[in-house]
């Protein structure tokens, strides 16, 4: 579900295109998280807090709190729990150094798959006739087009 790995421990639950988590859930996280140094989990409170936000959804008696305002708790209670802290600077941290060298290298393992298959095989000899104009094409990774043949190349672009 996620690549912060903190939230991985919290179940999600998606409902009419939003992703909630249960409110107990959280407090058993918070509770199941907290260190030495952090605020008590007073469920009271955190329920006022997240209902000041109208950050709760209540639902055949249970209650529910949306993926982002679950975000915006973590980064409201950045200095109350250190669980807060960790999960706040991971997405940070993700959102802000990409790993551009495993996603260009997903994207060439992409474009060796379609070269390699069956892809337009009939048609070939055809595929250099036609013109393509690269630059319109704003998803192609141009900076990879040396590894691949003349007819390679345009099966990827046709992809």
């Amino acid at each position: 579900m996620t690549n912060v790995a903190i939230l991985r421990e919290l179940v999600f639950i998606s409902s009419e295109k939003k992703l909630l988590i249960e409110f107990d859930n959280l407090i058993q996280f918070l509770t199941k998280n907290r260190k030495d140094g952090d605020s008590d989990v007073k469920k009271f409170n955190i329920k006022r807090q997240l209902k000041t936000k109208n950050a709760l959804i209540e639902d055949n008696g249970c209650l529910f709190i949306p993926f982002e305002s679950l975000i915006r708790f973590i980064s409201d209670n950045y200095e109350n729990y250190k669980v807060c802290r960790t999960t706040f600077d991971e997405i940070i941290e993700k959102l802000l150094i990409p790993n551009k060298a495993n996603s260009d290298k997903s994207t060439f393992t992409l474009y060796e798959e379609i070269s390699k298959s069956n892809f337009l095989k009939n048609f070939e000899p055809c595929l250099l006739q036609i013109d393509i104009k690269e630059n319109d094409l704003y998803t192609l990774k141009t900076n990879q087009k040396h590894e691949f043949s003349e007819v390679e190349w345009m099966k990827i672009c046709l992809f």
